[in-house]
C-alpha cells in the first residue's frame, strides 16, 4: 500500500463489488452492522510482507476494526507514522510488536497505546499477469 499519513474512507477512489464467500454477512456484535459494510481493500505496495505471502501489487481485503487478535496482518499505524501492512504480536505486559516480514528487517516494539489499527487482512486478491495493452 502506499504509505499514508491519514486514512479516510470518504477519499476512496474506486468501489469493488465482492461475493459474498469472500467476507462474513453476519452482523458485528460491537456495532449491529452488517459485517460486510466493513470491508475495504487496498493495494499492497513494496516486498515488507513477501514472507507472509503478500507481495507488492497484491489487493489485501481488510475487516475495518480497532481490535486484532497476536499473529493477525493488520493496517497499523505506530505513533505518528504512516498507515502499513504488517504482523501484529502481543508481547508480555501493554507491549507489541509490529513486524515487517521481509527477513531483513527488525521488529518494532512499542506500547500498545501507540498503536493504531485501522483492519485485520482476510483475503488477497492477485494478479499474474499485467493486462495487455490494445494494439
Amino acid at each position: 500500500m502506499e504509505f499514508v499519513k491519514s486514512f479516510d474512507f470518504q477519499d476512496a477512489q474506486e468501489w469493488l463489488a465482492l461475493p459474498s464467500k469472500l467476507y462474513d454477512t453476519s452482523l458485528d456484535k460491537d456495532d449491529g452492522r452488517p459485517k460486510y459494510q466493513k470491508f475495504f481493500v487496498v493495494c499492497i505496495s513494496g516486498n515488507g510482507m513477501v514472507l507472509a505471502g503478500v507481495q507488492d501489487g497484491d489487493f489485501g481485503i481488510f475487516y475495518r476494526t480497532e481490535k486484532a487478535e497476536s499473529g493477525d496482518i493488520v493496517i497499523v499505524k505506530v505513533r505518528d507514522d504512516e498507515y502499513q501492512c504488517r504482523r501484529y504480536l502481543r508481547d508480555r505486559g501493554r507491549k507489541v510488536r509490529i513486524r515487517r516480514e521481509d527477513g531483513i528487517t527488525s521488529d518494532v516494539i512499542v506500547q500498545e497505546k501507540e498503536v493504531t489499527i485501522i483492519g485485520v487482512l482476510v483475503t488477497l486478491i492477485r494478479r499474474f499477469h499485467k493486462p495487455i495493452a490494445n494494439e
